[in-house]
């Protein structure tokens, strides 16, 4: 009977896999469920929820220290390296990415954790224990480098950065097993932080350069000064360009001084040559000496004579005796009118030829002054620019000098542009969810694994649990159905 009920049970498991059974499920059969796989249940909740129990009581406990840093932006620091500023230099504005970045690249190097190690000592960092701190002396070579390393890259790995967004803090955080190694530790941290960020953009012997260039700059200025000096005492004068405007105020009158001249000797050349071309012979001539007065006399005689020797031409005829006699006295009286205007041309145009080299000669001598004055000019400006740039350099030394000494004093003070906004905190609370919470978010954990366990292995398990199943499967009624008793299953298993 229970070879035959075993082979039926398998021909009926056949059956079933491949019967669609459309029973509603009840409340009963999710409880018979339950009942079926509480062992497997029971074991998963209690492994969940033990794992949830160890976490919560028996991981050690991690604590937090938070500290913030202030850059101040717009220069790598506020000693202004004295030495960035000598020659000619490409103007360059770093960024905010780019500075801050460089900041962090020194906040991560191993000389700061190596100054907290010495501090601390790296038993204290390996251990997590504030009792063994113990700092290294400068000539320690005990140590094994082993276990120095070990510590660098323990100490690196609880030490977190974070540079923010579109601000000028940096936060650090660093993580250890009690609250007052991790506010120490920070500490150490952000002091040698600020004095390594110093070191770096410390330039060693500039005040000590710039002096040396001061003073040969000072020596150099004093005697281009003499030089210049000097040269304004020979040329004797105030102003070089003052001078040489009234000198080409001078030429220009000059020059229209002896253009006027000659063409005033012109003009009295060609009255000669007209005079000439009139009176043959008149330059052979001799007469005394003519004044414009006595010209000015002949001329009204003449034309005295002349207004007659109309009246008589018209009175009588041209052969009566008295018309012929004025008529040769009124020629004789333009010819001496002639002599002395020939002379008197004659003695202008001399005295205009003399005139005329005499305002050649000054002109000459102007122009020669001028160039001079040019030269001088040119010499003087030289002299003045070898004073300007040498002014303009010794200006620039001495401000770096100032600015390389108030760089030693700023670092003898330990003033930087590093600014600490937040100091280390202290948390004794430790980081991470509570206890609380982790048992809570352990049981429910557990719970729904249990469930999860429970609903999987239902679904795998194909036998036949009750006879109700059995009749919906065959559609025929059961007639007895006799429940297996524990050596039963032992045994058909």
């Amino acid at each position: 009977m229970r070879l035959g009920k075993y082979f039926c049970f398998v021909s009926l498991t056949r059956q079933r896999m491949i019967t669609d059974n459309d029973k509603p499920i009840s409340l009963r059969d999710v409880a018979r469920i339950g009942f079926r796989h509480l062992w497997l249940a029971t074991s998963i909740f209690l492994l969940v929820f033990g794992a949830a129990l160890a976490v919560a009581f028996l991981l050690p406990k991690s604590f937090v220290s938070e500290g913030k840093l202030f850059l101040r932006i717009g220069r790598s620091s506020v000693t202004l390296d004295p030495t960035t500023n000598v020659g000619q230099i490409v103007s360059m504005t770093e960024s905010r990415e780019r500075e801050l970045s460089s900041s962090l690249e020194i906040l991560k190097s191993h000389e700061l954790l190596e100054a907290v190690l010495e501090k601390l000592g790296p038993a204290a960092i390996l251990q997590q224990d504030q009792a063994l701190i113990q700092p290294v002396a400068p000539d320690a070579s005990h140590i094994d480098d082993v276990i120095w390393d070990k510590s660098l890259i323990k100490l690196k790995k609880s030490l977190k950065y974070d540079p923010g967004k579109n601000s000028n803090v940096i936060t650090v955080t660093c993580t250890a097993r009690s609250p007052e190694l991790a506010q120490q530790i920070l500490e150490i941290y952000f002091t040698a932080f600020k004095t390594h960020h110093l070191q770096l953009n410390r330039t060693e012997g500039s005040f000590e350069f710039f002096n040396e260039q001061t003073l040969a700059l000072e020596k150099q200025l004093s005697e281009a000064k003499e030089r210049l000096r000097a040269a304004k005492n020979r040329i004797g004068v105030t102003s070089i360009d003052d001078e040489k405007h009234q000198i080409e105020l001078q030429l220009s009158s000059l020059e229209q001084s002896v253009s006027s001249t000659q063409a005033a000797i012109a003009a009295s050349d060609s009255k000669l040559n007209v005079l000439r071309r009139a009176y043959p012979g008149v330059e052979n001539e001799q007469v005394g000496e003519v004044s414009e007065q006595a010209v000015a006399s002949m001329k009204g005689e003449l034309y005295k004579l002349q207004i007659l020797e109309g009246e008589l031409t018209a009175n009588l005829s041209p052969t009566h005796p008295r018309v012929v006699a004025l008529k040769d006295q009124v020629e004789k009286s333009k010819r001496l009118l002639a002599q002395q205007e020939f002379a008197s041309e004659e003695s202008n145009g001399l005295a205009l030829r003399a005139s005329s080299e005499e305002l050649q000669r000054r002109y000459d001598a102007a122009k020669l002054t001028l160039l001079k004055l040019n030269d001088d000019d040119i010499n003087m400006r030289s002299l003045e620019q070898q004073v300007q740039a040498i002014e303009t350099n010794y200006i620039k030394y001495q401000d770096n000098r100032e600015q390389a000494r108030i760089d030693g004093a700023l670092e003898d003070e330990r003033i930087s542009n590093v600014n600490i906004a937040q100091y280390p905190t202290y948390r004794p609370k430790a980081a991470g969810l509570d206890n609380v919470v982790i048992i809570l978010l352990g049981a429910i954990a557990a719970v729904f694994a249990a469930l999860v366990a429970t609903l999987v292995s239902e679904f795998f398990d194909d036998t036949f649990q009750v006879p109700e199943d059995l009749e919906a499967s065959l559609q025929v009624p059961v007639v007895l159905s006799v429940p297996r008793s524990r050596s039963q299953i032992f045994t058909l298993g």
